[in-house]
C-alpha cells in the first residue's frame, strides 16, 4: 500500500467515527501536517522583504521559526546564511544592542554593516521587545542596504510595517492562520500516542479555538493513559478542566481588572476608545497589561489597529460574565455597537454583539441602518442567525422579512415556502397600532408594499406605493436614510407595475440627493438606466451607465446585489451596439449574484435578448422558458409577463410562427408599450399588411409611447405601406423611423424585421440604407422549429394535463404502461423538459394543444 492510499485509509476512518490510535499515521505524516502549512505561509511572505509572525502567547511562533530555520536547511540554504537572535537582545539602547551582538564599533553604521556580511536570512524571536527606535530603523537599513531579509515574531505590534512599509515590503502572517486545524490535531494525537472518537476532535479544537498551547497540554492529557479510548463525554470535561487551568495562570496578572476584561472579552476586539466606554478609568495600562501578558495579539482590519483576545480567553470570559454586578442592558448595547462601526469594525460585528447579549431590538436597528455592507458580506451567517432565532422574528416582521427574502434568493427554501411566510408577515403588518421597532431604515409602510409586491397582490402595493410617494418630501426631515429607501422601493413598485414614468421619477429623488447612502444611489441609478433601455432611449441609458460606472463607489459595490440592474441595463445597452462581448460580461457578473423576486424577469430578459438580438432565437425562448419554471412568472405583474411574452413571441416570429406569436400576445394587449410593436410586426409578417397598418394608426399616434415602440411601429408602417403600393405613406414612416433610432442610439427595431425587404424598400424610396440595417444580424437565419409530435404523442400530451397518473393513462388509451412511459419519456425529449408540468407549460407556449387528429400515428 502506497503512503497516500495509507494516508485517504487512516483518514476515513476517522471520518467514520472509528477509534484514531497512534499507529493510524505514519510518522513523517504526524510530525509535520502543522509544520508544512505554516512554512508555506511564510515561504509565501518571504516574496516580500520582511515576514512578521504575529500572535497571542501560545500560539507556536517560537517553534514556527525554528521548524522554518530547520526547513530552509533541508532545502539547501548555508546555515552561515541564516542567524536567528532573541528579541530580547534587541531590547536596549543601540549601543549596548550592537555590542552584545560583537559589533565592535556599535555606533558605526558600518561596522553593523559588515557584522552582518554575508547573512541573508535575520530570524529575530520576539521583535515586540525592542523598544529603541534607532534599532528598528538599523534593521530596516539591513533590508535596504545590504538584501538582507527578516524573519520575525511578535506578540504585540512594534509599527514595523506602518513605520518603514513605504520603503519595504512587509508581510504580516495572520493571526487566525496560527490556530490549529482539525486534521492538524488528529496528526498531533497520532503522533502522541493517544487514541479517541472521532467526535472528539472537532470538541477539541472547539473548546480551544485552535490555541496551541491549549490544545498540546490536552492532547497531553490523553496521552497519559493510551491504553483508553477517549469517548466525548470523558474527554470533554478534561479539556475544559485544562482550558481553566491554563487561562488561569495566564490571566493571574489581570485578576484585579478582571471585570473590565471579562467585560472587554465580550466584544470582538479591544482598544483604547472601547475599554474607555466600558467604564475603565486606566485604558491605556489595562491594555498594556493584555498586551504585556499576551493574551490576544494585534491586526489591523481597515486602517484600524484592533487586539483581538484569544478565543479561549473569550469562551471562558464569557462563562463568568454572568456572575458579574453589572450585565448590558439595551441602551449599553447601544453604546457599544455604535463605538464599533464609528472605530473601523465591519458591521456585522456590532450586530453579533447584540444578538450574544439577547438585544433582538438592537441588531434589528443594526441590520436595516447597515444593510448593505451586511448583506453583501455577510448574508449566509445572517440568514443562519435569523433562522437560528424564530422568536425575535415572529416578533420582528422586518427581520422576518429578510430571512425570507434571502433564504430565497440564496435557494435555501422554495418560493412557495417563503411565500407563506411572507402572508404572515403581511397578517401581522396589518396589526393596529404599528409593531415596535419599526422606525428604521424601511418603516412598518414601505414594508407592507414590500410584502404585498412580492405576494403579487400588485393592486394594493401600487396604492401603499402612491400614499408613500406623496409622504416622501415630508419624510426628508427623518434623513437620508429613510426617505431614499421609501423612494427605491416604491420606484420598483411602479416599475414592476407598469408605470416606468413614475418610477423614474422616484429613483430621480434619490439620483440627486448626495445625502443617500451609496448603494441606493447606485441601486437608482442602475434602475432609471434599465427603464431607460428597455424603453429604447439607448443614449440615455448609456449616459446613466457611464454616470454609474465611473462614480468612487463603484468598485466597491459592483459585485453586490444593488448593482444588478446597473449591470442589466449596460448589457442591454451593448446589446444594441452589437458588442456581444461586453454584454456577455455584465451577464456574467449578474449570473453570480442571488437574484430577488424584482430583479430575475429583467436579468431573464436581458439575457434572452442578447440571445434573440444574434439570431439565436431557439437559446432565447429557452432562457425565458427555463427562468419561469425557476421561478414561477405567473406571480409577476401583467407588465413584466408582458414582457418575457415579448421575447417569446419574437422567437416564434423567426421561426415563422405567426399565430403562436399572436396568441402569445394577445392577452398582453391592454395599451402597454412593450406589446404593440412585436403584434405589429406578427401581423406584417402574417401577410395582411392592410390590417397591420390599421393597428399601427391606431397606436402610433397614442400619447407617451416609448422611443422604441415608436420605432417599431413606423418601420411596420413603412413596410406595410409598400406593399399597398403607398409609396407617399411609406416614405413618410421611413423618415419618422430614422429619425427616431438615431436620436435614441436604438438599431434593434431595425433587426426584427425582413432584412431583404426592408433594403429593398429603402432602395426604391431612394433612401440612404440606415446604420442599423446595415448593422443587422441575419435575425431570420434562427433554426428555432416547432417541435412535431406525432398523433399518439400529441393525444398522450393532452393526457397529462390531467391529474391522473401513468396507470391512468395507460387504461385510457388500452397500452401497457411501459408503451406510455416510453411515449411520454419521447414527449420529454421533444419539448428539450424533464417533468409533466414543465411539458403542459411548454406545450401551452408552442399552441400545441390544438387538435391532433390530422396528424400521423
Amino acid at each position: 500500500m502506497s503512503q497516500q492510499d495509507h494516508n485517504e485509509e487512516s483518514a476515513d476512518r476517522v471520518d467514520r467515527g472509528a477509534p484514531m490510535r497512534g499507529s493510524a499515521l505514519p510518522r513523517p505524516m504526524r510530525a509535520h501536517v502543522r509544520r508544512g502549512r505554516l512554512i508555506r505561509e511564510v515561504e509565501s511572505g518571504l516574496r516580500s522583504e520582511v515576514v512578521i509572525v504575529r500572535g497571542a502567547a501560545g500560539t507556536g511562533k517560537t517553534s514556527l521559526l525554528n521548524d522554518w530555520i530547520q526547513y530552509a536547511v533541508e532545502r539547501g540554504t548555508p546555515s552561515s546564511e541564516l542567524e536567528l537572535i532573541s528579541g530580547a537582545q534587541l531590547s536596549s539602547d543601540r549601543a549596548s544592542t550592537w555590542d552584545g551582538l560583537g559589533v565592535r564599533t556599535p555606533t558605526s553604521w558600518g561596522a553593523v554593516r559588515s557584522r552582518f556580511n554575508g547573512v541573508r536570512y535575520l530570524v529575530i524571536d520576539g521583535l515586540d521587545h525592542v523598544s529603541d527606535p534607532e534599532v528598528l530603523a538599523d534593521l530596516a537599513r539591513l533590508v535596504t542596504d545590504c538584501g538582507l531579509q527578516i524573519v520575525a515574531s511578535e506578540r504585540t505590534s512594534t509599527g514595523f510595517e506602518t513605520r518603514f512599509g513605504r520603503d519595504i515590503a512587509v508581510a504580516v502572517i495572520d493571526p487566525v492562520k496560527l490556530a490549529f486545524e482539525q486534521i492538524e490535531v488528529a496528526a498531533l494525537i497520532a503522533h502522541r500516542g493517544a487514541t479517541v472518537e472521532s467526535s472528539v476532535l472537532p470538541a477539541l479544537v472547539e473548546c480551544f479555538g485552535g490555541w496551541a498551547r491549549g490544545i498540546a497540554s490536552a492532547v497531553g492529557e490523553l496521552a497519559l493513559e493510551r491504553s483508553r479510548v477517549w469517548r466525548l463525554s470523558a474527554a470533554q470535561p478534561l479539556f475544559h478542566r485544562v482550558r481553566e487551568s491554563l487561562v488561569a495562570e495566564l490571566t493571574a496578572p489581570l485578576r484585579k481588572d478582571w471585570e473590565i476584561v471579562a467585560e472587554c472579552c465580550l466584544l470582538p476586539f479591544a482598544s483604547v476608545p472601547l475599554l474607555r466606554e466600558l467604564g475603565s478609568t486606566d485604558s491605556n495600562r489595562v491594555l498594556a497589561e493584555m498586551e504585556r501578558v499576551g493574551v490576544g495579539s494585534w491586526r489591523r482590519v481597515r486602517g484600524h489597529d484592533r487586539y483581538e483576545v484569544l478565543p479561549v480567553l473569550r469562551a471562558v470570559a464569557r462563562q463568568e460574565f454572568a456572575a458579574l454586578p453589572s450585565t448590558p442592558d439595551s441602551a449599553r448595547i447601544d453604546r457599544l455597537t455604535n463605538i464599533l462601526v464609528a472605530s473601523g469594525s465591519h458591521p456585522w460585528e456590532a450586530v453579533r454583539l447584540a444578538a450574544d447579549a439577547g438585544q433582538w431590538t438592537s441588531v434589528s436597528g443594526l441590520v436595516r441602518t447597515h444593510l448593505a455592507p451586511i448583506v453583501r458580506d455577510h448574508a449566509l451567517p445572517l440568514l443562519a442567525l435569523l433562522q437560528a432565532h424564530p422568536l425575535p422574528t415572529a416578533s420582528d416582521p422586518w427581520l422576518a422579512y429578510l430571512a425570507a427574502t434571502i433564504a430565497v434568493a440564496e435557494g435555501r427554501v422554495s418560493v412557495g415556502s417563503a411565500t407563506t411566510e411572507l402572508r404572515r408577515i403581511d397578517s401581522a403588518l396589518r396589526g393596529d397600532p404599528p409593531l415596535p421597532g419599526q422606525a428604521g431604515a424601511l418603516d412598518t409602510q414601505v414594508l407592507r408594499c414590500v410584502v404585498a409586491r412580492q405576494l403579487a397582490n400588485y393592486g394594493r402595493a401600487e396604492t401603499l406605493a402612491r400614499a408613500l410617494s406623496e409622504s416622501v418630501p415630508a419624510t426628508v426631515a427623518r434623513g437620508g436614510q429613510v426617505s431614499a429607501d421609501v423612494a427605491v422601493q416604491v420606484g420598483i413598485t411602479f416599475l414592476v407595475n407598469g408605470a416606468p414614468t413614475e418610477a423614474l421619477a422616484e429613483f430621480a429623488r434619490v439620483r440627486t440627493r448626495t445625502a443617500a447612502p451609496h448603494h441606493l444611489r447606485l441601486q437608482a441609478v442602475g434602475y432609471s438606466a434599465l427603464i431607460s433601455a428597455l424603453a429604447g432611449d439607448i443614449r440615455a441609458s448609456r449616459q446613466l451607465v457611464e454616470d454609474g460606472i465611473s462614480s468612487e463607489c463603484w468598485p466597491e459595490w459592483r459585485h453586490s446585489v444593488w448593482a444588478i440592474p446597473m449591470h442589466v441595463a449596460a448589457a442591454l445597452g451593448a446589446t444594441e451596439a452589437r458588442d456581444w462581448q461586453r454584454a456577455a460580461r455584465h451577464l456574467r457578473a449578474v449570473a453570480m449574484l442571488p437574484c430577488s423576486p424584482d430583479d430575475w424577469p429583467f436579468v431573464a430578459y436581458a439575457e434572452a435578448w442578447a440571445s434573440l438580438t444574434a439570431g439565436d432565437g431557439y437559446r432565447a425562448f429557452s432562457i425565458i422558458r427555463d427562468a419561469e419554471g425557476l421561478h414561477s412568472a405567473s406571480s409577476e405583474s401583467n407588465y413584466v409577463q408582458g414582457l418575457l411574452a415579448v421575447i417569446k413571441a419574437d422567437s416564434l416570429l423567426m421561426a415563422r410562427q405567426v399565430k403562436s406569436a399572436q396568441a402569445t400576445l394577445r392577452p398582453f394587449l391592454d395599451g402597454r408599450d412593450p406589446i404593440v410593436g412585436p403584434f405589429a410586426r406578427a401581423l406584417l409578417l402574417s401577410g395582411n399588411a392592410s390590417q397591420a397598418r390599421v393597428f399601427v394608426d391606431r397606436g402610433v399616434w397614442r400619447s407617451r409611447l416609448n422611443p422604441r415602440s415608436v420605432a417599431e411601429l413606423h418601420i411596420v408602417r413603412a413596410i406595410a405601406s409598400a406593399r399597398l403600393h403607398d409609396t407617399e405613406a411609406a416614405s413618410a414612416a421611413l423618415g419618422q423611423a430614422i429619425l427616431t433610432t438615431e436620436k435614441h442610439d436604438l438599431a434593434s427595431p431595425w433587426w426584427l424585421v425582413p432584412r431583404d425587404e426592408l433594403t429593398q424598400l429603402c432602395a426604391d424610396l431612394d433612401v440612404p440604407i440606415p446604420p442599423g440595417v446595415r448593422a443587422a444580424p441575419q435575425i431570420f437565419d434562427s433554426g428555432l422549429t416547432v417541435p412535431v409530435l406525432t398523433r399518439r404523442e400529441g393525444i398522450v400530451l393532452r393526457l397529462l394535463r390531467e391529474p391522473g397518473s401513468i396507470e391512468w393513462i395507460a387504461n385510457q388509451l388500452g397500452v401497457s404502461q411501459n408503451t406510455v412511459k416510453s411515449q411520454v419519456q419521447s414527449v420529454y425529449r421533444k419539448l428539450g423538459v424533464k417533468s409533466r408540468s414543465d411539458a403542459v407549460r411548454v406545450a401551452r407556449d408552442w399552441q400545441l394543444f390544438d387538435d391532433v387528429k390530422g396528424r400521423p400515428a
